[in-house]
């Protein structure tokens, strides 16, 4: 019965709300009736191919929502029906304080049909195709023309527009003669598992409150040819430090003596709040050894996958743009160029900044909950707790789902979670700034 759980790795739902999820349905539809034990942890997470740790935090949700009852040296059962709670038996809907990115509601679909007339209107048939690659010039125009409002002056000719930025990541380890990439220790990891289940081999470098360890990082050159060298010098995720700019030239630095590429990845440079001087990697370099990637979907266009690229000239001319330029391209470019886009960003980086404040300000007074490192972004917060993971499970029972620290991290430590608000709406905003005032007194 366990094979008709599905989860997938692609979905940006963390893996342990889909398994909690499947396995809820699995209780409402009978297929697991009460008092059934459920595998044990090391049994599904074989069996689902995912981390232990993902079964440890669903079962942990679960008994939290009084649908199994844990027994300590026996196992783990559905829960009794009269332990059920009615609201909570229709579907587990936790506030999702998991996500970076933005709800799909606020990018109505007439914006699209709109655009999408404008386009044909203007182009008719050739809408289809790009013979000339006259399109291809054009919506690298507009990359660069927004580029320049997050801080990053680029030509044309070395601007992308991709698809699947792991995938992309992967073409540019397929240059290098060697198959090593140094990356920050706590990070996205969907864009390096990929590389790792290949075979390429991902070096962890610490973090501290400037930027990358240099000395770690040194180290690691000295010892072994890297080929690149993968960070998040704005808001970084998950721990939301900027990089000072004595760090960022001092990886480039390294770059230049260790021969080394540098990918600088500057997505959320939007929603830096606090005092900082933005200076990309990309041209505070004068060695053209940085490449610059920006996931413009992942934040403004939530329905599509685009992400912008900027390459240094020895790559551009190496790696060959194979990206077809038909409607969907041309429908980001016009979206990027129209007084919708510009909207909906203004609304969204105001509407950051006012939860962003709620929340720093709630925190500055929290005697429990502790900022691991100084933030200036208004999407997450990197949180160590002092009763550990207590603070986790106290969350969970007032249905407020956050990031534990496995998810971004080969070695957990349990002290450690994000807690987003990119996605609340005002009601979900208030429930968590009641809940955070309310911790306290609850230990």
């Amino acid at each position: 019965m366990f094979c008709a759980i599905k989860i997938s790795k692609s979905d940006p739902t963390p893996l342990y709300i889909q398994l909690a999820n499947e396995l809820i349905r699995l209780i409402d539809d009978g297929t697991l009736p009460p008092k059934t034990k459920l595998p044990t942890i090391r049994l599904l997470s074989s069996k689902l191919k995912i981390n232990r740790d993902t079964v440890v935090n669903a079962y942990k949700l679960l008994e939290s929502k009084s649908y199994v009852i844990a027994h300590i040296g026996s196992g783990t059962y559905v829960a009794p029906q009269s332990k059920f709670n009615i609201e909570s038996k229709k579907e587990l809907s936790p506030m999702p304080c998991s996500k970076t990115y933005f709800p799909r509601e606020l990018f109505n679909i007439d914006i699209c049909k709109k655009l999408m007339t404008d386009i044909l209107d203007d182009e008719g048939w050739s809408a289809f195709v790009d013979p000339l690659n006259r399109e291809r010039q054009l919506i690298r125009q507009a990359i660069c023309d927004y580029l320049q409002t997050v801080g990053v002056t680029a030509s044309n000719p070395y601007a992308r527009l991709i698809q699947d930025t792991p995938n992309f990541l992967l073409e540019l380890m397929k240059l290098s003669a060697t198959s090593t990439i140094c990356v920050e220790a706590y990070r996205d990891l969907s864009y390096t598992s990929t590389l790792s289940y290949l075979g390429f081999k991902v070096l962890e470098i610490p973090l501290t409150a400037d930027g990358l360890d240099l000395e770690v990082l040194e180290s690691q050159l000295k010892s072994q040819s890297v080929s690149y060298i993968l960070i998040t010098p704005y808001i970084q995720n998950p721990t939301g430090i900027c990089y000072s700019e004595e760090n960022k030239l001092g990886i480039i630095e390294l770059c230049e003596k260790y021969d080394t590429m540098l990918i600088e990845d500057g997505t959320f440079t939007d929603f830096v709040y606090e005092s900082y001087d933005i200076k990309s990697c990309y041209n505070l370099c004068k060695s053209d050894r940085v490449i610059y990637i920006y996931n413009f979907c992942k934040l403004y266009l939530p329905n599509l996958d685009y992400s912008f690229v900027v390459l240094p000239q020895i790559i551009q001319k190496r790696l060959i743009d194979t990206m077809q330029v038909a409607l969907p391209e041309r429908f980001v470019r016009y979206y990027l160029e129209s007084e919708f886009f510009d909207e909906i960003r203004g609304d969204i980086v105001e509407s950051c900044e006012i939860k962003y404040k709620k929340i720093s300000q709630l925190l500055s007074s929290s005697s429990l909950l502790v900022q691991t490192y100084p933030n200036r972004n208004g999407l997450f917060f990197w949180l160590k707790s002092k009763q550990g993971s207590r603070m986790y499970q106290t969350l969970l029972k007032h249905n407020i789902v956050v990031s534990p620290s496995d998810l971004f991290a080969t070695s957990n430590n349990a002290d450690y979670f994000r807690l987003s608000i990119a996605s609340l709406n005002d009601s979900e905003m208030d429930i968590l700034v009641n809940v955070l005032a309310q911790l306290d007194s609850e230990f």
